[in-house]
């Protein structure tokens, strides 16, 4: 079976418009004028198909993988002053217009001057990591800081001197007297005895010290009880800081209890002392019937023991007579003026006494009368009064 290929009809060739135009400028003006045909403006599919025809495939690279997407690009700076105004405005609008560009200026300055301190920060190793470095470290040495103050305060509290270095102190003592016992030296046999574990052996065998039985026991002993101190002083030195929290609040209970049982007991002592002071000084004591001496002398007794109860460690009879002196300089005060009413009562009554006196009878044998001052004889007084 042959298959036949129909030839395809040549192509017709038809001058282009540039050959026309080129053809007819030969010919001169017998030619025929040129038809052009405006051609249909493509689409625009096919103008990006056909421009990115005409450039070269090396421009079209794929982005790397660092790039930034266009998104995420910082946005760029723009001066307030040059940010367009919207056309349109009114007076109201221009001067919000005007009120948001002083805003974006202020906002500008402020946000070039924290940019200014970052690089700064940076450049003086101040930012956040190196800040926070720096401050780890640095809350590390006072810690260490801090554990060495309580570790000095632990040791120089009251019962910690008490309770283990006084007890130490007395060891060494028993051990240099025992060393002068067996004639060794005092001062190596302590400094060998200040040591632990294998260091204290060591030394104590390069003592070669020559002991009994009953020497060997005595020297044990003073070991046992510096072992029994230092374990105690290293297991509270470990925790300094609890360790002198809890010694504090049982030396602050102890001050307390002791100063209860001082108290009461100065409370006692101030029952005896106003008893006994009763005798010296009038004022303790109460009398029936004066109502205003009762009130006094209880005053004193109740305002003494208020201060001793404050300041217990006052002595009590130095107080009981500060607190009667006023009442005292009072009642001195009240007697003088009492005095003082009294005299000026008794003058008005000598006054009105000699008056009397100048009118009252006064016969003498003669009938006459027994001062000058009378100048009628009590017996015409008589008479005159009778009227006889």
């Amino acid at each position: 079976m042959s298959t036949t290929i129909a030839e395809a009809p040549p192509a017709e060739n038809k001058p282009s418009p540039f050959h026309a135009a080129l053809e007819n400028a030969f010919k001169g003006d017998d030619a025929p004028p040129v038809e052009t045909k405006t051609e249909a403006a493509p689409k625009p599919a096919e103008v990006v198909k056909e421009s990115a025809k005409s450039v070269p495939d090396t421009l079209f690279k794929k982005p790397d993988a660092d790039a930034k997407p266009a998104d995420e690009a910082p946005p760029s700076k723009v001066a307030a002053d040059e940010i367009a105004e919207p056309p349109k405005l009114d007076a109201k609008g221009k001067a919000g217009w005007e009120a948001l560009k002083k805003t974006a200026r202020e906002e500008s300055t402020k946000r070039a001057e924290l940019e200014r301190q970052i690089e700064e920060w940076k450049s003086k190793g101040r930012d956040p990591e190196t800040l926070e470095k720096a401050l780890s470290e640095r809350d590390k040495k006072l810690s260490e800081y801090e554990a060495k103050v309580a570790r000095v305060d632990l040791e120089s509290s009251e019962s910690f001197q008490r309770e283990i270095v006084e007890p130490r102190n007395r060891e060494m003592q028993r051990a240099k007297a025992f060393a002068e016992e067996i004639d060794a030296n005092p001062e190596e046999l302590t400094d060998a005895l200040s040591l632990t574990g294998k260091a204290r052996a060591n030394a104590l065998r390069d003592l070669a010290l020559d002991l009994d039985p009953v020497q060997s026991g005595r020297l044990g002993r003073i070991i046992e009880k510096m072992d029994e101190l230092h374990e105690r002083a290293e297991s509270e030195r470990s925790n300094a800081k609890q360790s002198l929290e809890q010694r504090t609040e049982r030396e602050r209970l102890d001050r307390l209890a002791e100063h209860g049982e001082f108290v009461k007991t100065k409370f006692l002592q101030f029952e005896d002392t106003t008893k006994r002071m009763r005798a010296k000084l009038e004022i303790l004591n109460q009398v029936d019937g004066h109502e205003d001496w009762n009130t006094k002398s209880k005053a004193v007794v109740e305002s003494a023991r208020a201060y001793i109860q404050d300041n217990p460690y006052a002595d009590v009879e130095a107080v009981i007579e500060a607190k009667a002196m006023p009442v005292y300089r009072e009642l001195f005060l009240e007697t003088r003026e009492r005095e003082a009413a009294l005299e000026s009562k008794v003058v008005e009554m000598e006054k009105e006494l000699k008056a009397i006196h100048g009118r009252s009878p006064s016969l003498t044998q003669r009938g006459a009368a027994a001062e000058a001052g009378n100048k009628k004889p009590f017996s015409s007084m008589i008479a005159e009064a009778f009227g006889q």
